[in-house]
């Protein structure tokens, strides 16, 4: 039995409502949604994620967490290098996870240093009031 008949044998037997469920791309979804989140900045969508700036002042060494703001064609770029198959295809994952229906969203961003994540339908993105980060604000 060839894999393509072994899965629509386990598509039956699941129900052909239901798509099934592949191991690596909710580990790919867990990764990408760990590192990105969607965010309405202003009028724009925009992709954000946080990259560690590290510099060495007074012979200490620091680093913090500097927000990212991508176009969506910029983080489709990032992203071009790894690929993730879907059905019979193959597509980047940057383009993938964008469409995706469970990748993380928020309707914007705010600057709350030390108050609790807001969660919810109507949530922001939390920009955390450690280090760099307030010249955020």
């Amino acid at each position: 039995m060839s894999d393509d008949d072994m899965m629509n044998v386990i598509r039956l037997a699941v129900g052909k409502d239901q798509e099934l469920k592949n191991p690596k791309h909710e580990d790919l979804l867990a990764e990408l949604n760990r590192e990105n989140c969607v965010v309405l900045d202003g009028a724009k969508t925009k992709v954000l994620r946080f990259e560690t700036d590290e510099y060495v002042a007074g012979g200490e060494r620091y680093a913090h967490k500097v927000p990212m703001f991508l176009a969506f064609g910029d983080f489709r770029n990032l992203y071009l290098n790894r690929h993730v198959h879907v059905g019979k295809h193959s597509m980047p994952l940057g383009h993938w996870w964008l469409e995706h229906p469970n990748r993380r969203q928020y309707r914007g961003v705010v600057f709350m240093p030390g108050e609790a994540r807001p969660v919810g339908p109507d949530a922001r993105a939390h920009v955390p009031g450690v280090g760099g980060a307030r010249r955020w604000c």
